[in-house]
């Protein structure tokens, strides 16, 4: 069975200004990751506004990444919804398209008790043909809790967890109730800030945004951390986080979409409608970020190659 594992860019979204799918900035991406060492891939991600997008346009986002990706990497697609319904039908359709897994979060909108939160996945992973990766974004659905994950690292289909609730508590919980459990489960950070000390904890590797503009960054982490170079992997950790700061400052996501856009990859029409205050927000801070991207990707290159 599947077991992810490893560095994934959370895949931004390039849109038209219909807000239909812009094919060409997508299959550039999938190319631009590859070749710079990912694990893997992780489209219709929350950086890549998946909530947006109807079921169809998700099923053509998964389309468009699986032929250009070609069978190089695993492609794990995002999924989410208030009820369990479209989220089987997009892991059936995953399947068929040849995913190694669907990563799902907790249901929004609605709140939910944890027994609830607990039925939802559980009829997901009953059903879809895929493994499921559980998706633990607090801010955005239903807090995914590691008592939560304890109750479902149990199921067979249950493989592991994206926690993008930054809790490194949150994370040794449930890297003890895996090993209570003698559980085959994988533990994922999402958050790029927490990268070193989440693979210290035990995680296997991340799902993050920042992978999304920077993968050299989190790839040169990761494999300096396998290596046991671990005071490399700090100090890469430490300058990451000037961009990571950047990146926080205007509306989630669209300083991503600005940073990747300045790598060479068109990231088309904002899906949502920006203000004007936020649209000068993001053209003052480009000059910046350059910069920051540039000097960071500088600094990772020195210390992987003394």
């Amino acid at each position: 069975m599947f077991k992810p594992q490893g560095v994934y860019p959370a895949m931004l979204g390039s849109y038209n200004e219909d807000a239909g799918i812009n094919k060409e900035a997508t299959k550039k991406m999938v190319d631009f990751y590859i070749d710079r060492g990912v694990s893997g891939l992780f489209p219709l991600s929350s950086v890549g506004g998946f909530a947006h997008l109807s079921l169809e346009q998700r099923k053509e986002m998964i389309d468009i990444v699986i032929e250009q990706n070609n069978g190089r990497v695993p492609v794990v697609p995002g999924a989410g919804s208030t009820y369990p319904g479209p989220v089987i039908e997009l892991a059936k359709y995953a399947s068929k398209a040849g995913c190694s897994g669907i990563v799902v979060c907790g249901p929004y909108y609605y709140k939910n008790t944890d027994p609830m939160t607990i039925e939802y996945f559980t009829k997901i992973a009953d059903e879809s043909p895929i493994p499921v990766i559980l998706y633990n974004i607090p801010t955005m659905s239903t807090p995914v809790t590691p008592q939560i994950v304890g109750e479902l690292m149990e199921h067979e289909n249950v493989v592991g967890i994206k926690d993008s609730s930054g809790s490194i508590g949150g994370m040794t919980d449930m890297i003890y109730l895996k090993d209570q459990k003698k559980a085959e489960f994988q533990a994922m950070t999402g958050i790029d800030k927490v990268l070193y000390p989440m693979l210290a904890s035990g995680a296997v590797g991340c799902k993050t945004a920042g992978t999304a503009v920077v993968p050299e960054v989190t790839v040169a982490m990761y494999d300096e951390f396998m290596k046991g170079n671990h005071e490399n992997a700090k100090r890469i950790q430490y300058a990451y986080i000037p961009l990571m700061n950047l990146l926080s400052q205007p509306p989630f996501p669209y300083a991503y979409n600005a940073a990747l856009n300045l790598r060479g990859i068109d990231m088309g029409t904002p899906i949502q409608p920006l203000g004007a205050s936020e649209r000068k927000k993001l053209s003052d801070m480009e000059p910046a970020l350059e910069k920051t991207m540039e000097d960071l990707l500088e600094e990772v290159k020195t210390l992987t190659t003394i």
